[in-house]
């Protein structure tokens, strides 16, 4: 990796360097808004359908990393543009910590002294055995992934804990499976030819369950790896019944019912290293009597908790990596989930579209960049597709992928990501935001505080009509947070504001302990509407401010039919302050959408963002890419301060263009990211 930069470095002080130039956006019609005026989203069975109609030219822009195949066909096909990106995501076989044998049904918490609960441990180290992820990532995924251990993806490496050092790699082998099971008390005691499990205080032998396991056919890459695991169960004597089925028979069994022992998951995550505690800890598990956890697996140990609770509310970025690897050690010795592999993902457009953004970590549809500037002077419709019909679009209860990104087009947060580096720097619907800290009394200790403004001018607009008032904000959060788990899907987020209040026109949240990484939870959450969300009744007529009001039927609430406010016109059609507006929904056809004109961002505040936000990533000349030419102009500039005078692109002079950390000099710091992101497109 060194040796390549300094090749670099080199060759760039051998070329001649072209006058810097501009950025250049496509320019459409509204001032506000996004570039395109309609968007339609084709619901697909498989993503080998959507692909077909990408190649015949009726779709635009999929939503699904594709095959190898794709991949190899489309490579010197000048209509369509690929784009890759490492997915901050995972694939995994979840398991049951609460059934037998994947678990012990005698305790909610892991117990040490507990004879089924060491066994179930066991029984799940000869699981992990089994997968052969190598074979998964070659021969499924046809190198396009990473194997992965935990719930840590290549962006968080530096979270990830040393696992081949502490001898807790589970490698593929059979062998080895049999023999832990063998060890743990799992064996052929009746030479039946099947296992089962003899109590290793009473001797008593005892017939094992047949394990369930629920395979997702939607996803050709889970459905083959989880196949693969299935048949191993069976060859080393374990009764197993494979489920290959629809993700909402999966949904039903597996996060409601939780009748299951493992399943072929998947997660995206996040930017921040609180997946072990949003997804895995005690916290988080609210079953069996709450008909949904995001902590499906009951995986709820003590001592992993302590660490992953500290990994989410830490003070400093040096003490939630400690905390992340703590973690995950404890994670791996009592195997909470058998991760399996992250994505190399390659996605696809029609080359005649212009301002697609590339999102570090999500790719070119899973972000609010590319559906604001997308734009072809021949086509005002973008036609988009989704491998997968979306389940509901309820923004407070919606868990599925599908439904998020149906949901992204007509929501906004105050804050969002920059698409290139992941920080959460760029405003929506707020203009400011201020950081500090409060003494929280119940406590004792310090908390954080954010105080967000929100934009004046133009004021947001909701898309009936209505402005987005403080109010609206502090409902969003509150209401979010009296939903609670099981209802509220992003509740993780939600469940540590202590209040929020408007002070002098300012939302002021106290969270009731302190986080580095509270910003990200609360900054970038759907801002819902007041008068909609707040009128939904029960069954027996009551609101959510009333005492014993049934917060399921938020969770049953149809925004796409159901009138709340009963003034005649469909809720998601008024929701909402996101730059695409709501129109239709016909099952398993499409979803469709208008532009928002009255959006409240310009296109120029956007196009002026993006060319900042890449500049920062080593585009030095503005051409939206990082090349030759920027590693020159950065060679040229080197050494120098704003003080050093010149004309910028000269040898030795002062170029503002050069100092991409804004720090008034042109260092080493500059020329690295430039180095690190050499080749990367904007879009």
């Amino acid at each position: 990796m060194n040796s390549k930069y300094k090749n670099v470095f080199f060759v760039a002080i051998c070329v001649s360097l072209l006058a810097m130039s501009s950025f250049v956006f496509p320019v459409a019609a509204q001032e506000y808004g996004p570039k395109a005026s309609n968007l339609i989203i084709h619901i697909y069975l498989n993503p080998d359908a959507e692909n077909q109609d990408i190649d015949s030219g009726l779709i635009d822009i999929n939503d699904w990393p594709l095959s190898k195949e794709w991949v190899d066909r489309w490579a010197l096909n000048p209509d369509i543009t690929m784009r890759s990106y490492i997915d901050i995501g995972q694939y995994e076989i979840d398991i049951n910590h609460q059934r037998w044998p994947t678990g012990c049904e005698e305790h909610k918490y892991f117990d040490e002294t507990c004879p089924r609960c060491l066994a179930a441990r066991e029984f799940r180290k000869a699981v992990s055995h089994l997968v052969d992820k190598d074979r998964i990532v070659s021969e499924v995924l046809k190198g396009f992934g990473f194997t992965m251990d935990l719930p840590v993806p290549p962006f968080q490496s530096p979270y990830l804990t040393d696992l081949e050092g502490l001898g807790l790699i589970y490698e593929y082998s059979p062998a080895m499976a049999l023999s832990t099971l063998n060890a743990a008390g799992f064996d052929d005691w009746d030479t039946d030819g099947t296992l089962e499990w003899k109590h290793p205080d009473t001797q008593v032998v005892e017939e094992l369950p047949e394990l369930v396991f629920y395979i997702r056919m939607d996803d050709p890459n889970r459905k083959a790896a989880g196949e693969m695991l299935a048949a191993e169960l069976k060859n080393i004597g374990l009764k197993t019944k494979a489920v290959v089925t629809e993700r909402t028979v999966c949904y039903k069994q597996v996060m409601v019912l939780y009748d299951f022992h493992l399943y072929t998951g998947g997660w995206s995550l996040d930017v921040t290293p609180d997946a072990y505690y949003d997804l895995y800890s005690n916290e988080t598990y609210y079953g069996p009597d709450v008909g949904w956890s995001q902590n499906y697996n009951g995986f709820c140990n003590n001592e992993f908790y302590d660490y992953a609770k500290v990994a989410k509310f830490p003070t400093s970025i040096e003490e939630a990596k400690a905390a992340a690897k703590e973690a995950g050690r404890v994670y791996a010795e009592n195997v909470g989930a058998i991760q399996m592999y992250s994505v190399a993902g390659v996605k696809a457009y029609k080359s005649d579209w212009e301002g697609v953004v590339n999102n570090a970590g999500f790719g070119i549809d899973d972000n609010i960049w590319t559906w604001l500037t997308m734009y072809n002077p021949a086509d005002d419709t973008i036609d988009y597709s989704f491998k997968s019909d979306i389940e509901q679009l309820n923004r407070i209860s919606s868990e599925w992928l599908w439904d998020d990104l149906a949901e992204d087009r007509i929501y906004d947060g105050m804050m969002d990501y920059n698409p290139f580096n992941l920080d959460l720097t760029e405003y929506f619907l707020a203009e400011s935001h201020e950081l500090g800290t409060w003494n929280n009394p119940a406590t004792g200790q310090v908390a954080t505080e954010i105080n967000f403004t929100l934009r004046s001018d133009p004021q947001p607009l909701f898309h009936d009509g209505d402005p987005v008032t403080p109010e609206d904000v502090k409902f969003s959060l509150e209401f979010a947070l009296a939903c609670g788990p099981g209802v509220c899907f992003y509740y993780p987020s939600v469940q540590n504001i202590h209040s929020v209040d408007i002070i002098d026109g300012k939302i002021r949240v106290r969270m009731g302990l302190f986080s580095i990484w509270a910003p990200q939870w609360v900054g970038d959450l759907p801002i819902l509407k007041q008068d909609l969300w707040g009128n939904i009744k029960d069954s027996t007529g009551k609101t959510w401010t009333d005492p014993g009001f049934d917060f399921q039927a938020v969770r049953t609430y149809d925004p796409m039919v159901d009138d709340a406010d009963e003034d005649g016109t469909e809720d998601l059609k008024q929701d909402g302050t996101g730059a695409w507006i709501f129109v239709d929904y016909e099952l398993g056809t499409y979803i469709s959408y208008v532009a928002n004109d009255n959006y409240y961002i310009s296109q120029a505040e956007v196009d002026d963002a993006l060319e900042r936000m890449f500049h920062g990533e080593g585009d030095v000349d503005y051409d939206t890419a990082v090349g030759i030419k920027d590693i020159g102009l950065l060679l040229r500039a080197f050494l120098t301060t704003n003080a050093t005078g010149g004309t910028p692109g000269a040898w030795g002079a002062w170029n503002p263009a050069a100092d991409l950390d804004a720090d008034d000099e042109v260092t080493l710091k500059d020329l690295t990211t430039a180095g690190k992101n050499f080749g990367r497109e904007s879009g």
